[in-house]
C-alpha cells in the first residue's frame, strides 16, 4: 500500500518534459522555484522521488495520479517500457504486484520467462500463484532443444491449466 498523494502536491507539480517528468509550479524553499524539474533521482531504487511536507512520493505515482485522474494506492505503477527514470505520462499505467512483474524484463541469457538452461537443454516451468484454493505447484514442461519450444510449452501449460480452472468455476 501506498502513500495517498496530497492535493497540496498536485497543485504545486505540473507534468513536463524535465528529467523527472514534473516541473514546479510554486517556489520551493530557497532552491526550487517555478520551473524547475521536481525531485530527484535516488540511486539507492533508480526512481525519481519528490520531497512534499517532509513525505517523499515517488515521481511516476504523482504522474500516473495526474495523468489518469485517480489515486490508486492498492496498486504499483507500470513502465511500459521497463525504463524506472521515464515518468511520461503515455508511459505509465496502474497495475496489480503481478501484472507488474510479468512485465520486468528477463535477466540471464534465455530471453523468455519461465525458461531456464539446464544440462544443455532448455527447461519450461511455472508456478502457479497462490490465490484462491491454490497451493503455489510447480509445473514442469518439459526439456527443449530451443527456449522458443520451451516457453510455447509453458504458454500451453498455462492455457490449459486456466481454461480447466475457469471450466470449474462455471
Amino acid at each position: 500500500m501506498y502513500n495517498t498523494i496530497p492535493e497540496e502536491l498536485l497543485r504545486a507539480v505540473a507534468i513536463a518534459d524535465t528529467p523527472s517528468g514534473l516541473k514546479w509550479l510554486i517556489k520551493r524553499g530557497t532552491r526550487a522555484k517555478p520551473g524547475d524539474t521536481a525531485g530527484y533521482l535516488d540511486k539507492s531504487h533508480g526512481y525519481w522521488v519528490v520531497r512534499f511536507d517532509k513525505k517523499s512520493y515517488r515521481v511516476n505515482r504523482v504522474v500516473c495520479r495526474i495523468a489518469t485522474g485517480e489515486d490508486r494506492p492498492e496498486l504499483e505503477v507500470a513502465h511500459n517500457d521497463n525504463d524506472k527514470t521515464n515518468n511520461s505520462p503515455d508511459n505509465l499505467r496502474w497495475a496489480t504486484r503481478s501484472e507488474n512483474e510479468l512485465d520486468k524484463p528477463v535477466r540471464g541469457k534465455v530471453p523468455f520467462r519461465s525458461v531456464f538452461f539446464q544440462k544443455g537443454r532448455y527447461v519450461g516451468m511455472w508456478r502457479v500463484p497462490q490465490s484462491s484454493g491454490s497451493t503455489g505447484e510447480k509445473r514442469y514442461c518439459g526439456r527443449h532443444d530451443t527456449p522458443e519450444q520451451a516457453f510455447a510449452a509453458v504458454e500451453l501449460d498455462r492455457n490449459r491449466y486456466y481454461s480447466k480452472d475457469r471450466a470449474s468455476l462455471r
